[in-house]
């Protein structure tokens, strides 16, 4: 499933600070999202799409009136400086009637020529790609390497508790863990290309009890000290 995840940035200018989406990312040169291509920045109610325009264009007066009745713009694929794949950057007042403000997370689904995006209902929201739980994200709620969580499930719902001093509580923790029959896991630690992130690895009877599969995207939940993984429904988010 063409899914990616990004934030709303916030974009200095000269009249005050204001919203701002960019892509950069492997996937948009095969899409057809390639440097200089004419592409349409619709908003939407709590979204937006970008519309690849770069091909078979009948009349490009229509197409300007069609994007302005829309309440869109035009933007051009651009190459980011730190980067090597082109991006897709769009700022300000067209941001901004999309009801998106800093910090929200978007979900993009993406097909040839279309970015759909829709904001998470939840502004610290990670989606999960075939069950692998790692990255640096999971340090801010606490989840650090060599850090002692439980894990418990219910229907619909998969949660970690980070405990603290957990190393130290061993025995305590074991005998907690049976009688709540709950799994007590420590957070690992993988290599990856933005240095050493910390990894959990859930047991599979934990998605099997809650009704998840780690087979397709799951959405991610966090605060301080607690991880709640669920189904991602894209139908309630408007895909």
């Amino acid at each position: 499933m063409n899914l990616y995840l990004t934030t709303v940035a916030q974009k200095k200018k000269k009249s005050g600070d204001v919203p701002g989406i960019l892509f950069y990312a492997e996937w948009t040169k095969p899409m057809g999202f390639i440097p200089d291509a004419l592409v349409q920045f619709i908003p939407e109610d709590g979204g937006a799409q970008f519309r690849l325009c770069n091909e078979n264009i009948a009349s490009y007066s229509a197409l300007v009136q069609q994007t302005t009745g829309l309440g869109g713009v035009f933007v051009h694929v651009g190459m980011h400086r730190h980067r090597e794949y082109p991006c897709l950057a769009v700022s300000g007042e067209v941001v901004t009637r999309t009801g998106l403000d800093f910090g929200d997370n978007l979900i993009a689904k993406f097909s040839y020529g279309l970015v759909h995006l829709r904001k998470l209902p939840h502004k610290n929201a990670k989606i999960i790609i075939d069950g692998r739980i790692s990255g640096k994200w999971l340090i801010e709620p606490g989840f650090e390497h060599e850090s002692v969580i439980t894990v418990d499930s219910t229907p619909g719902f998969i949660t970690c508790f980070l405990q603290e001093d957990g190393l130290a509580r061993t025995a305590e923790l074991v005998k907690y863990a049976r009688a709540n029959k709950l799994n007590l896991l420590q957070v690992h630690k993988v290599a990856e290309s933005g240095g050493i992130t910390p990894l959990i690895e859930i047991p599979h009877s934990r998605f099997t009890q809650a009704g998840l599969s780690p087979d397709v995207p799951i959405l991610a939940v966090y605060e301080y000290g607690r991880l709640i993984f669920q189904k991602l429904d894209l139908v309630a988010l408007g895909f």
